[in-house]
């Protein structure tokens, strides 16, 4: 774990951040799912909004499925945090295991709080539920960034991620997401599902 506290008013602000304590999660051989066979008909995607992040790893964890690993970097000017999934299998349980990224502490010095966080698959803190029925589907709570994913993790509580859903937040995440998940998916039979939105269960009325 590496976390770089810069004064007295960050060591008030972010004491709670140097509670946490963590094991490397040991290197294992991971045996990927074939994205390519993997339909609308059969399988899920998930949308997330998880700004405040440099970078984020999710590992699928259901024992009774494969074994996958999903990581995720954000460009410099990315605040939005838009986060679009491989197709995984419905049913399927993905814990994050790396969070990594910065905010600005000082406007003026320029100084920043930075985390660099590694979980081992014992440290279930912040977990992702799959639903069972295949599609496409939008984790948007406003409250799913990395402020609170770094306090769970920090104090050792597990974080509450919020069933996907259809407000107004998960519609500004599903717009924002648009773009590119046309980009990833352009020629696929997943750019005519999200066109069409037949597989779209959550945020149809975006």
């Amino acid at each position: 774990m590496k976390l770089f506290k810069k004064s007295a008013v960050t060591i008030a602000a972010f004491a709670v951040l140097s509670l946490f304590a963590s094991g490397c999660a040991s290197a294992s051989a991971v045996s990927h799912p074939d994205y390519a066979s993997m339909s609308p008909e059969d399988s899920c995607i998930i949308i997330l909004g998880f700004p405040g992040n440099k970078q984020v790893t999710f590992k699928q964890i259901n024992p009774e499925l494969e074994v996958d690993e999903q990581t995720f970097k954000y460009g410099l000017f990315d605040f939005s945090g838009i986060t679009i999934f491989k197709p995984c299998r419905p049913g399927s349980r993905w814990m994050l295991t790396k969070i990594k990224g910065e905010q600005l502490e000082n406007a003026i010095s320029g100084s920043k709080i930075k985390w660099d966080f590694d979980m081992n698959p014992n440290q279930q803190f912040v977990v992702i539920d799959v639903p069972q029925k295949p599609g496409i589907y939008v984790y948007a709570d406003k409250f799913f960034d990395a402020q609170h994913a770094v306090y769970s993790c920090s104090s050792g509580t597990v974080m509450e991620i919020p069933s996907p859903d259809k407000g107004d937040y998960a519609k500004k995440v599903y717009k924002k997401a648009e773009k590119d998940f046309l980009k990833m998916y352009a020629g696929t039979i997943w750019e005519k599902a999200f066109k069409e939105k037949k597989a779209l269960v959550c945020g149809e009325n975006n």
